[in-house]
């Protein structure tokens, strides 16, 4: 079992397949960047409307920073 935060970039894991086979390694953030890419969010969200509920301001500050990298 892994833990993280969704402020930090998502880890790489080893995935464990056969006993002979040595572990392939996945990168979970590309997985997810690809997945979010392809599903098209930014067409059908809109990313510069308000939470409900609000963010506190550090995780709104995070958010705003994380925002604009993405554009």
């Amino acid at each position: 079992m892994y833990s993280w935060t969704l402020n930090h970039v998502l880890p790489t894991i080893p995935i464990p397949l056969s006993e002979d086979d040595p572990d392939v390694m996945l990168n979970l953030q590309e997985v997810l960047n690809t997945v979010f890419d392809r599903a098209a969010y930014q067409i059908s969200v809109d990313y510069e409307r308000g939470m409900e509920p609000g963010l506190d301001e550090a995780r709104q500050a995070w958010g705003d920073v994380m925002g604009s990298l993405a554009k």
